[in-house]
């Protein structure tokens, strides 16, 4: 048995892409410098998620949630990687516990499909819908 009890927590990530840059590289890859300042945006992440004790128990739930947002300018919402989060845990006299957790992902990119070798520019893309499953389980001790 035990107490209720349950945890709330969350992050945010400010990423300014822009920034990034090679150095002490080639002529060509310096000049692609310019290009990342153009291509690229910043970005802020944010990850929440919340633990609880199902009370009169050693057994916790927990949900999450994911945002990840494209570092390309001009990429649509839809682009922004979105991850749902739930998972149990079971504690066996706070010294052993047992952890399942599953994570489902949703997204939009494009691939392309053909391309131009001479010029680097695509002559035909696809609209790919994304959909991941994660599941992870753990298994600690503590001493």
């Amino acid at each position: 048995g035990g107490a209720y009890g349950g945890t709330i927590a969350g992050t945010v990530e400010y990423t300014d892409y822009t920034q990034m840059e090679f150095r002490n590289a080639t002529n060509d890859l310096l000049g692609l410098n310019t290009d990342i300042k153009e291509i690229y945006r910043p970005t802020v992440n944010i990850r929440l998620g919340g633990e609880a004790r199902i009370p009169q128990s050693d057994f916790f739930v927990r949900i999450g949630f994911i945002l990840l947002p494209s570092p390309y300018e001009g990429d649509p919402g839809s682009f922004d990687r979105q991850y749902y989060t739930g998972g149990v845990g079971f504690r066996v006299e706070n010294s052993v516990g047992f952890d399942l957790a599953y994570a489902r992902g949703s997204w939009e990119s494009f691939r392309w499909i053909y391309g131009d070798d001479n010029t680097g520019t695509a002559t035909y893309t696809t609209l790919e819908k994304i959909t991941s499953h994660n599941f992870k389980g753990t298994v600690s001790v503590r001493f």
